[in-house]
């Protein structure tokens, strides 16, 4: 699945929660620095089959022509719609109009057809009421590419049909796209079209089986291994991508991609460090609960004071990257100095001690980890005692 135009990433994490780790999410914008906020919230949001580019979307063409099953585009416009929402969009407008973005989307619809599969589908929107980059833009992909056609889109209380009579063709396909106006529905002015290719020529596409791995096989070092060995997840060996001393693990079936202007391909792990692997905060969000506590329920079994065992605190620490300190020594300096732990942080622990107490108090009542005061005097216990099984 491809989003071509993605930051900020409301859409982008959407998809790639509705993938649920299948698949590849390619997330494209071509600001280098929005890409970067798009990045951001991918990871904060666990997303791990994902390859974040910054790049023109006619160079992915080479490497990505009818690869993708479905492609978004939420294409730059000249925000007509939105000017009730952001009266800064007028002066946008004046300065840059209909005309100059319609050129734009039609640009990148066209390129963006070259990249799906026959059979696959586009989706198409924007956020004005200008016909040169709805109906128009859309009018043009049907002429350049006759293979396409336009899809009945679910019918919602206040939409409006598309305007065949304001394009050249009066094509009676584009009354299937959608206008959303502000005095039917609730919200601003937009523009949806749902397009497919034709599916005739599916047998000639690029398939994931056809796709040579971008990773090898080579032996993972120990560090690395050990980790990921309390981690209740299988793991394909190929599809490891050690650069320097960075792990990533890549989505399966990737063309190779020399070439192309990335911030991220796939789910960046860690760091191999001297005698260790140190989690990033992207794998400790991608993490599912249910393997978070497998985790927890492990170490717990094999060490007596699991708050001493690195691998609990590097991925708990991990998980808050604001957090001042990186190590357990660090941790309990900054308790002495503090007196108290930040509430984020508590929470992160909370879900080991929780397990270990089986989520109740002596009294038979729940523990709720929100009961943050009762957590940082445990915590303090904890650390003062350092016999987790005394204070449990």
């Amino acid at each position: 699945m491809l989003d071509v135009c993605a930051a900020p990433g409301g859409k982008a994490t959407e998809l790639g929660a509705r993938l649920n780790g299948t698949g590849v999410l390619a997330a494209n914008d071509l600001s280098n620095s929005r890409a970067k906020g798009l990045l951001k919230n991918i990871e904060l949001m666990g997303i791990g089959n994902v390859l974040v580019l910054s790049e023109e979307p006619g160079k992915l063409i080479p490497y990505f022509t009818e690869y993708f099953d479905k492609i978004l585009i939420d294409a730059p416009c000249s925000g007509e719609g939105m000017f009730r929402k952001d009266r800064k969009m007028i002066r946008a407008w004046e300065e840059h109009g209909p005309d100059y973005f319609a050129r734009i989307q039609k640009s990148i619809i066209t390129q963006a057809a070259q990249m799906l599969k026959p059979g696959g589908m586009i989706l198409y929107s924007t956020c004005t009421f200008s016909p040169e980059e709805n109906e128009q833009t859309i009018e043009y992909l049907l002429e350049q590419y006759p293979d396409f056609d336009v899809c009945e889109i679910e019918g919602y209380e206040g939409f409006a049909c598309g305007m065949p009579e304001v394009t050249a063709s009066k094509d009676k396909r584009l009354s299937r796209t959608v206008r959303i106006f502000p005095h039917r529905m609730k919200g601003e002015g937009h523009f949806l079209a749902l397009l497919q290719k034709h599916a005739a020529a599916a047998a000639d596409t690029l398939t994931a089986s056809d796709v040579k791995s971008t990773t090898g096989r080579k032996k993972l070092p120990e560090d690395l291994t050990d980790f990921l060995a309390d981690i209740r997840r299988e793991f394909d060996p190929g599809r490891f991508d050690i650069r320097a001393d960075k792990v990533y693990y890549m989505p399966e079936g990737l063309p190779a991609l020399n070439g192309i202007r990335f911030l991220r391909t796939g789910l960046f792990l860690g760091e191999l460090k001297k005698k260790r692997f140190e989690p990033s905060q992207a794998f400790a969000m991608n993490l599912k609960k249910e393997e978070l506590q497998q985790f927890a329920k492990d170490v717990l079994e094999r060490f007596n004071n699991p708050f001493v065992d690195h691998q609990v605190t590097s991925i708990m620490l991990n998980s808050f990257p604001k957090y001042e300190t990186r190590d357990l020594p660090g941790l309990k300096t900054y308790l002495q100095r503090k007196g108290e732990l930040p509430k984020g942080l508590v929470l992160g622990l909370a879900a080991i001690i929780t397990y270990y107490k089986g989520g109740t108090r002596a009294d038979g009542s729940e523990i709720v980890p929100n009961d943050a005061p009762e957590i940082m005097q445990l915590l303090k216990d904890l650390w003062a005692t350092g016999d987790t099984r005394k204070v449990a």
